[in-house]
Order: C-alpha cells, then structure tokens, then sequence
C-alpha cells in the first residue's frame, strides 16, 4: 500500500468524494485547500477550541450510497496553533494498517 503524508492525500486516492468541518464551537465547512495547509504546516488551524482541531470528515461514494463514512477526529495543536503532525501521523498509521488487516 502506498505511502500517505497526510490525510488529505489519503482521501483525494479514494474513489469518493469529501467534506470537512470544523466542529469546535459550532459546525463550520473548512475548504480542502485550507485543510491541506494547515496539514502542511503552512498555516495554524483557523478555528481553534480547547488548543485542538475538532474536525469532522464527511466520505462517501455516490456509488456505493451504502458505505458512507464520518470521522470525528480531535487532533492537538501546538503553542502557536500549528497541528503536531506526529499525531496526524500516528492516526493516518493506524488507519492504514488496519485498511491493510481488513484486505486479508
């Protein structure tokens, strides 16, 4: 299985289609381009609560209408803001490996 950097990636190589939200203080969409900076470190998370990212990530196929997928994630932030990317890691790791248990 190929290696992922970050989630965004991971998701855009489904056959999907996605959404993201901010589910800090109240639910607000967050763009894939904003996402994926702040992913990259290039900016902090712009709706901070609690110095985590409370996000929601909506999946589905049209598809396969019967296998749509919310993930509620709550990944910590540093001092300035910034996700700690080892925690994003260690959750994108355990997601693949148990893509990979579930395959066979």
């Amino acid at each position: 299985m190929r290696r992922f950097e970050t989630l965004t990636d991971f998701i855009r190589q489904t056959d999907g289609q996605f959404r993201i939200f901010d589910m800090g203080r109240r639910v607000s969409k967050l763009s894939a381009d904003t996402f994926q900076k702040v992913e990259n470190g290039h900016i902090p998370y712009p709706l901070p609560f609690l110095h985590q990212a409370w996000i929601g990530v909506l999946l589905w196929n049209p598809k396969q209408q019967d296998q749509n997928v919310v993930w509620f994630l709550k990944l910590p932030l540093d001092e300035q803001g910034y996700l700690v990317q080892a925690a994003r890691d260690d959750f994108l790791a355990r997601l693949l490996e148990n893509l990979m248990n579930n395959q066979g």
